[in-house]
């Protein structure tokens, strides 16, 4: 392992995979079916086959992950909300594989029909037991969301990313951090068949309700960030050791920043969304932004 990376990358054993047809293997040794997404379009830069972790805009995420992996003192728990087909629960269980450590209680959260499907094939594939952890087919919403919440659905290769719309028009979405879609990515939606489904909706209460402590929470929403933290901070607080959170506007990261430091948790690293900044490991054009904050209250 260079001695450039993060030191927690040496805590783990990295080493190039064989390949095959079906699945890209990571140096971690996590098998990922390639129909999970089109590799022709954005997702093309995780088939990368390496020893090493790549240094990307999802590098930050492999060290919140692996610390929050190696810190663990007990049972690990972690939620992943926006969970697509889990990779991160996913390489949370295999990290904790190769340390030794017991099986962990992993919940994701995740509202488009065939992705929430491809939980389970992941889960499956890397020999980690569904009935051992829990899921919700659903849009996480804030604590004071009332109504029907929309969700586009029917591409699930092609629309990681997506987000609650306003209503089955592909209007605005509700919350305020929200914009207007444009007629060509209308245009988009309908050649792709997305259309607009009613989803479940669940919030941050019911789920951490569920489990006694969380040693992660892995959060990529899609511009509902700010309303869900806002609205729950204080069960945050009381429950959570470590947040990542995938950041979507300039406003957005204000506020998170705001919040969190009012209520007293440390910044572990934040970098701003659609810019290429400078970081401890090279230059990185940051697509979604990323903040990591530690809960002094559990940590200790």
């Amino acid at each position: 392992m260079s001695p450039n990376h993060h030191p927690i990358f040496r805590e783990f054993n990295f080493s190039v995979h064989k390949q095959s047809h079906k699945f890209h293997i990571d140096g971690l040794g996590i098998k990922t079916d390639k129909g999970f997404f089109d590799v022709t379009k954005w997702h093309q830069k995780e088939l990368v086959v390496s020893a090493e972790p790549v240094v990307n805009d999802h590098y930050f995420e492999w060290i919140s992950v692996l610390t929050a992996v190696h810190q663990a003192s007990s049972r690990f728990t972690m939620i992943e909300l926006g969970a697509g087909y889990a990779p991160w629960l996913v390489a949370a269980a295999v990290a904790l594989r190769q340390l030794g450590k017991e099986e962990p209680l992993l919940v994701a959260v995740e509202a488009e029909p065939k992705r929430y499907e491809y939980i389970f094939r992941h889960f499956n594939d890397n020999q980690i037991k569904s009935a051992d952890n829990v899921f919700f087919k659903a849009a996480v919403v804030p604590e004071d969301f009332e109504g029907d919440a929309w969700f586009l659905v029917g591409d699930p290769t092609n629309t990681y990313g997506a987000r609650l719309v306003a209503d089955q028009n592909f209007g605005y979405r509700k919350y305020r951090h929200g914009f207007q879609i444009s007629f060509a990515k209308f245009v988009a939606r309908l050649r792709n068949l997305q259309r607009p489904e009613p989803v479940r909706c669940v919030k941050m209460s019911s789920i951490l309700a569920i489990v006694p402590q969380v040693d992660l929470l892995d959060m990529d929403i899609q511009s509902a960030e700010l309303d869900v933290v806002a609205s729950c901070i204080g069960q945050l607080n009381n429950k959570v050791k470590y947040v990542h959170i995938g950041t979507h506007s300039e406003s957005i990261e204000k506020s998170l920043r705001k919040i969190f430091k009012a209520n007293g948790w440390t910044n572990v690293f934040d970098y701003e969304c659609r810019k290429e900044q400078s970081t401890p490991y090279g230059n990185i054009c940051f697509d979604d932004g990323v903040q990591a904050w530690l809960n002094p209250r559990l940590s200790n």
